[in-house]
Parts: C-alpha cells; sequence; structure tokens
C-alpha cells in the first residue's frame, strides 16, 4: 500500500556549494536591488528518502527562513519546478515530464507535525479528496530547482533556508496488484534514453524537443535535463 513520509528539513546551505552559498552572502551585504538565484539540485543518490521508498511524489512542500536561530515565514520568492524529475523505481531511475510550475507562498516546516501527515495520506485515500496541499503535488522532488529570493529585509538577513517535502511512496517489492489505479506515468532512463507514451507526444508531437531530451542519453541520474528545456516545453502548452 502506498504511505506518506517526510524527508528531513534541508538546509540550503548544505545542499548548494560553499561557493554558492558564499555568493549569496555576498549579495546580502550588498546594496543592490537585484534578485539573486539558486539552482537546487536533488539526486536519488543524496539520501534524502529512503531507498527502499519508490515512485516518490510530492503531497506538501514546506519552505522557511532561519534567522538568529529562529524559523520565520518567507514572501518575497519564487521556487520553481522544470517539470522534468528522476523517479526510482523498481531498481531503476525513470524520467516524468510534467508541466513546470512554481509558488511563491509556503508553510513553514515546524507546521508538518504527525496531525498534518495523517491528514496528508488520508487525503490521498480518500475518495473525495481535498484539493492539493501543493501546486507540486505528484511531482519528482528529484530535479534541478530554482528558489529566487528578492531584496527584502529578511533575505538580507537571514541565516539559512529551509526545506521538508512530504511525499506519497510505494514500499520496495510491493506486490504489482497493490498498485492498482497507480496513476504515475514511468519511463524508464537507461543508456540509450527511449520516450513511451511521452508528455511530448500530448503536446503535439515537438521534434525539436523531444530530439533535445533524447540529446541525454546517459544512465547516471545526476543528468537532469536544464531549466531551458522545461521552459521550451511550457511554451507549447
Amino acid at each position: 500500500m502506498p504511505d506518506v513520509q517526510t524527508t528531513a528539513v534541508l538546509q540550503l546551505s548544505k545542499v548548494v556549494s560553499p561557493a554558492v552559498w558564499q555568493a549569496f552572502q555576498e549579495w546580502q551585504k550588498s546594496g543592490g536591488h537585484e534578485s539573486f538565484s539558486f539552482w537546487i539540485l536533488l539526486r536519488p543518490s543524496t539520501g534524502i528518502i529512503s531507498t527502499k521508498h519508490e515512485n516518490a511524489r510530492i503531497v506538501d512542500l514546506r519552505l522557511a527562513a532561519r534567522r538568529n536561530g529562529a524559523e520565520e515565514t518567507l514572501h518575497s520568492f519564487d521556487l520553481y519546478h522544470p517539470g522534468v524529475s528522476y523517479i526510482p523505481y523498481r531498481g531503476t531511475i525513470h524520467v516524468d515530464i510534467l508541466k513546470p510550475d512554481h509558488i511563491s507562498s509556503a508553510l513553514r516546516p515546524s507546521t508538518l507535525g504527525d496531525t498534518t501527515i495523517r491528514n496528508l495520506k488520508e487525503a490521498w485515500i480518500a475518495k473525495d479528496a481535498p484539493p492539493p496541499a501543493s501546486r507540486f503535488a505528484g511531482y519528482g522532488m528529484f530535479t534541478e530547482w530554482r528558489l529566487t529570493l528578492e531584496p527584502d529585509q529578511l533575505n538580507k538577513s537571514l541565516n539559512e533556508v529551509v526545506l521538508q517535502i512530504a511525499y506519497r511512496y510505494t514500499p520496495a517489492q510491493a506486490d504489482a496488484t497493490s498498485e492498482a489505479g497507480e496513476s504515475f506515468i514511468l519511463r524508464p532512463v537507461g543508456t540509450d534514453l527511449t520516450i513511451e507514451g511521452s508528455t511530448l507526444n500530448a503536446l503535439g508531437g515537438q521534434k525539436q524537443l523531444q530530439d533535445k531530451l533524447l540529446r541525454w542519453r546517459s544512465s547516471r541520474e545526476t543528468n537532469i535535463p536544464p531549466l531551458s528545456f522545461a521552459a521550451e516545453i511550457e511554451g507549447h502548452q
């Protein structure tokens, strides 16, 4: 049976490279009015979820600032998902392509308690489920996220950005009959990447887009198509 779990609270300073975090701190000290963008690559190999949790999909996502040890709500930001993500499933990495999306508001990780998790789990099971808790519901978490911070007072003085994801998963080696009605399409990623039943076909078979995706012919799960590819897909919706 599918279940719902959460990642640990991820600290952005430990996810991005030291050079990127240093550049961010220099931006904080500057008097400029330009925004700052992080490119956050989450990979299956980073171990943020159990290897026994397969076909993991976002149910809810929480994001906040930490300043002087206290968690504060972020306001002036944009978190973008390119729509392209990698999904570990039955010993294989699969690629999934959905429409790119973004959020500019989020609840804090500290509000993601046991009661909330239980309610999220029940929402997946209920026949008359409430609206998704997040615009990213159903998306894969393993992708290259973009977080853009505007130069407001909090963003210029925060010490850390924290992220936590509640996700729905299927236990590894689960009997196939327990996944009846599974609505997520999985496409294997191998040494020679192929697309079967791809979202690209639904976009009218944009050959140039399909050709671009096929250039990523690698079995390495770090090789995630860039945001520029997802932006082109979005332009053909």
